[in-house]
């Protein structure tokens, strides 16, 4: 693709430093990402089966039912995964989204 103003690797100007994180993916920033939304699934599975018991207890005691205070955790993973990939994706050349 000639002259559509972007530029591969090999033809990076020579003032942008090796390391620097800009147009490059970064895989263990991918890999992050996927880590803390596997351990939010974990979480929740662990906890759900807990969770449920105290739903069901407060049900047949006429108890308010519990707070969902698990739940405030898992949307911020969710939400900081979100904003993490978002950032990943603006600094990423197009071509080279993994």
């Amino acid at each position: 693709m000639r002259g559509c103003g972007r530029r591969s690797h090999s033809s990076l100007p020579a003032s942008q430093p090796h390391g620097s994180w800009r147009g490059q993916t970064l895989p263990w920033a991918w890999e992050t990402v996927g880590v803390l939304l596997i351990m939010a699934g974990v979480v929740t599975a662990a906890l759900a089966r807990r969770r449920w018991r105290a739903m069901d207890a407060a049900i047949r005691e006429g108890e308010p039912l519990p707070a969902p205070g698990i739940a405030v955790m898992i949307a911020g993973v969710i939400v900081l995964c979100g904003l993490i990939t978002t950032a990943l994706l603006l600094g990423t050349n197009p071509g080279h989204v993994p």
